[in-house]
């Protein structure tokens, strides 16, 4: 019994290192990283902390992103894209999306990241930029 436990912490540990890895790699938070598997932060931390086994699903998908890892968006520029083809400027956009002109000119600077509720946001206003012809260069 003793031998079972040791084997199972062993595979927890090398597993949790994979999933560390990879995040680290692809430098995502864990909310990113949990959003990206589709689970909750909770279940994200405990893949990482060796404390519960992924699922044979969320193994595979890890195997398929190490091998051909998905396109991070890089928020600042997406930020300073959509506010120049609107034609803002910095604290017209922050008042716009409901934040402080502090924080729009961190995610513009790349220093912090706008919380998944905000960059989906961003992401529609690219998307209609789009639809209207207006998101090119």
């Amino acid at each position: 019994m003793i031998m079972e436990d040791k084997d199972r912490k062993v595979e927890l540990d090398f597993i949790a290192k994979q999933f560390v890895e990879f995040r680290a790699k692809l430098d995502l938070t864990q909310t990113e990283a949990a959003e990206l598997f589709g689970v909750k932060l909770r279940t994200w931390q405990d893949w990482e902390y060796g404390v519960n086994k992924p699922t044979g699903s969320s193994l595979k998908l890890l195997q398929i992103y190490e091998h051909n890892p998905p396109q991070k968006t890089n928020v600042s520029e997406l930020c300073s894209h959509i506010r120049k083809k609107l034609g803002l400027k910095k604290g017209e956009m922050a008042k716009m999306l409901g934040v402080l002109p502090n924080t729009w000119g961190y995610w513009e600077k790349g220093v912090k990241k706008p919380k998944p509720l905000a960059l989906k946001r961003l992401q529609l206003m690219l998307k209609e930029l789009e639809e209207k012809g207006l998101s090119q260069s």
